[in-house]
């Protein structure tokens, strides 16, 4: 895999922002960064065939950062850049290509030698339009096994997988049944996430967050694992859809959303009130039953609210609902959820994301969390009252200390609306 890093220029908005592309071959590594260089402190740019975001300025007096590069089926690659590097160049390496090296010894000829030719590779001999060309990858040698290429149909740990349920960048969730023909969710996490340095103390992080929460409005988590070196959590099944999906399926009448969203400010006021925060709030992540009861799931990006990766330097999140403190990687604590939150209910009552784009990069919707304005609700949903829409717009303050105090007074506020 080869990368090219390349200077888009500077974004006028905003001083000693720089815009840049990193060009690959496949398209779709995900970029890093790092300023600390304690690799635990990485901010998460974007895809590599979008243009990112680096605000040099609020790096302060450092002289260089961290770029990384992960794919799955690739080792991650680290590159030391000086800041003031870009002062005079607009392309980086300044000569020659940064390689990724494939984990794995088949691998696609054309992802590898930018060959038009087929994609078999045996015996680490490729194949090229029916003549060998004699290269041979040295490479780590991974087991090979049906885990590796699908679960369904295999057991994993205790359960029979079944089928695909969904599938995020780190892991994939299955329903998969027990041995007393009980369905559950298996979120299993991806090989080239386990390669992360921190992933096993992830890992723990999670379960323990997850098994100490007991509320009606999360999914429980029945227990986790690791089988075959693969790391999964084991969940109770909802048979439902996400809110991501139900404004597509029907219309969603205000008072139904302000019932959704009681659920789902009492699930992380419970959640807050554990010592964790979610900090990955979004339609995808909330599951309703028929019965129209709102659930709450995937804690992978929780963090107790005590530990010192909450601090600074760390940027995880979805960018249509990651509040600015986010972005920035900055301190980030509880009032993260509200803008998430807020971002939820605005998609609820209108159908759309408060700052959308028809480009694939999220460096736009980054940039629009930070320095943006939404466009009215009443604009795009009239029938919405005006007390739901301020408390939305509160939400959804760029500061921090301009939204409620504590997630239990969302609650009350929302319970206080009127339901006409």
């Amino acid at each position: 895999m080869i990368c090219g890093l390349a200077l888009m220029g500077i974004c006028s908005a905003q001083e000693g922002v720089v815009q840049a592309k990193i060009l690959c071959s496949p398209p779709d590594a995900e970029v890093y960064l790092d300023v600390s260089g304690r690799r635990r402190y990485e901010k998460y740019l974007g895809r590599a065939d979008q243009p990112l975001l680096i605000d040099l300025e609020s790096m302060g007096d450092v002289s260089g950062f961290n770029i990384i590069l992960r794919r799955q089926g690739y080792f991650p690659k680290r590159e030391r850049i000086a800041v003031g590097y870009f002062s005079d160049r607009d392309t980086y390496p300044e000569a020659g290509r940064i390689r990724l090296e494939p984990e794995h010894w088949t691998v696609r000829v054309k992802e590898t030698v930018g060959s038009r030719a087929g994609i078999l590779a045996l015996s680490g001999v490729f194949l090229l339009g029916g003549v060998a060309a004699g290269v041979v990858l040295k490479r780590r040698k991974i087991k090979a096994g049906p885990l590796q290429d699908s679960l369904i149909g295999h057991k994993l740990g205790d359960y029979e997988v079944k089928e695909l349920i969904g599938e995020g960048a780190t892991s994939k969730v299955y329903r998969a049944m027990t041995g007393d023909k009980v369905d559950v969710a298996v979120k299993v996490f991806r090989p080239h996430t386990a390669l992360a340095g921190e992933f096993a103390e992830r890992f723990e992080r999670e379960a323990k967050l997850y098994a100490k929460l007991k509320h009606p409005g999360i999914v429980p988590l029945l227990s986790w694992g690791e089988d075959q070196g693969m790391h999964f959590l084991v969940m109770e099944y909802i048979d439902g859809v996400s809110l991501a999906e139900l404004p597509h399926k029907r219309e969603l009448a205000p008072a139904q959303v302000l019932d959704f969203l009681e659920q789902a400010a009492a699930a992380l006021s419970y959640a807050h009130s554990q010592g964790i925060i979610h900090r990955d709030v979004k339609p995808e992540n909330f599951l309703v039953t028929p019965s129209m009861r709102v659930k709450l799931l995937d804690f992978g990006l929780a963090r107790e609210v005590l530990s010192s990766l909450t601090q600074t330097g760390h940027s995880l999140g979805t960018p249509a609902y990651m509040s600015p403190e986010q972005i920035r990687g900055g301190f980030v604590d509880h009032r993260c959820d509200q803008y998430s939150l807020g971002g939820l209910a605005y998609f609820l009552l209108t159908g759309k994301k408060p700052f959308d784009t028809e480009e694939t990069d999220s460096a736009p919707i980054l940039f629009q969390q930070l320095h943006g304005v939404i466009t009215p609700i009443k604009e795009l949903n009239p029938s919405v009252s005006e007390e739901l829409c301020a408390l939305v717009y509160r939400l959804m303050e760029k500061e921090p200390a301009s939204r409620f105090g504590r997630m239990d007074e969302v609650l009350t506020a929302l319970q206080a609306l009127p339901r006409a």
